[in-house]
C-alpha cells in the first residue's frame, strides 16, 4: 500500500487490484471476496470497490443503500479491473 499511496492511486479499486495480483500467483484454485471503502465524512462522500463481495450497505438517515459492483473475487483473474 505504501507504493500505491506514493503513486497517487490509493483508492479502493487500486487497493483491490494490488491485492488481487499476488493472490492469483499464490493460491491457485482459491479466491476471496473483499470490499474496500473510503469515507470522506466532511464532504459526505464514499468511494468503494468490491471484489465479488455481497453488496455493502451504506446507512443513511432515510434507510440503507446497497453498494455493489460486478467485479470478480480476488485471486481468479490477474487482470480483473476493479471500479
Amino acid at each position: 500500500l505504501y507504493q500505491l499511496r506514493h503513486a497517487g492511486e490509493a483508492g479502493p479499486a487500486a487497493i483491490l487490484a494490488a491485492l488481487n495480483r499476488p493472490l492469483c500467483d499464490l493460491y491457485q484454485n482459491r479466491f476471496a471476496t473483499a470490499a474496500a471503502c473510503l469515507l470522506d465524512a466532511g464532504r459526505g462522500e464514499v468511494t468503494f470497490a468490491q471484489a465479488g463481495h455481497p453488496p455493502a450497505l451504506l446507512r443513511r438517515k432515510d434507510g440503507a443503500l446497497p453498494l455493489s459492483s460486478g467485479a470478480l473475487p480476488l485471486g481468479l483473474l490477474a487482470d480483473e479491473v476493479y471500479e
